[in-house]
């Protein structure tokens, strides 16, 4: 089974076992992208690096599929703050803060996230406006400390949400990968929101 044919089964799987996770990316036109590292989403596409997928077995496809579609629910791509569409460490880190909201959503579903994927249950219930400024305050202090960024995230947060946590519990991680960017929507008018005809 190629890269295109486990996410078509992936998609079937999601109709069958999650319904409302699979109404999301139902829309979405697959694009195979060996560019890229993972997947990305820009509310109209799918992009996937097909050796990426290989790599995954079918429950992890199926989440990554669900995370895209909740990225384009969330309007990840649309909410994004002006300062990271300008810059692309903030970028990426918006793209780590959208992760985190979302693989608590999909953690909660029980879904398999495929492994090294970020997932914190200190982020649980805060949304990706919340968790991105706590993102760029730890950057900050790492590169005051001249060490780069952490990729454990061992934020101070309230004592009641716990420790950061990732996906594994091992000392010896890889460090983390997003497997959902999200990009700027490509709609009629390139670098502007779209109309709700254009979303329809």
């Amino acid at each position: 089974m190629n890269a295109k044919e486990k996410i078509i089964k992936a998609k079937i799987g999601l109709w069958l076992t999650d319904p409302f996770f699979a109404t999301l990316p139902s829309k979405l036109k697959l694009v195979e992208d060996n560019t890229c590292l993972a997947a990305w989403t820009d509310g109209v596409n799918i992009g996937y690096n097909p050796k990426f997928i290989e790599k995954l077995n079918l429950d992890e496809v199926k989440s990554i599929i669900a995370e895209e579609g909740l990225h384009v629910g969330l309007l990840h791509n649309l909410r994004q703050p002006e300062e990271a569409q300008k810059d692309s460490e903030l970028h990426g880190l918006w793209n780590q803060a959208c992760d985190y909201a979302i693989y608590n959503i999909l953690k909660q579903a029980r879904f398999k996230i495929p492994e090294n994927s970020c997932y914190n249950p200190a982020f649980s219930g805060k949304s990706t406006e919340q968790i991105y400024p706590l993102l760029v305050q730890q950057q900050k202090e790492k590169q005051k400390e001249g060490n780069g960024q952490d990729p454990d995230l061992d934020l101070d947060l309230d004592q009641d949400q716990g420790q950061g946590q990732k996906t594994n519990s091992g000392q010896n991680q890889k460090p983390y990968q997003s497997p959902g960017e999200v990009r700027p929507y490509p709609g009629e008018n390139p670098g502007q929101k779209p109309t709700l005809a254009e979303l329809s």
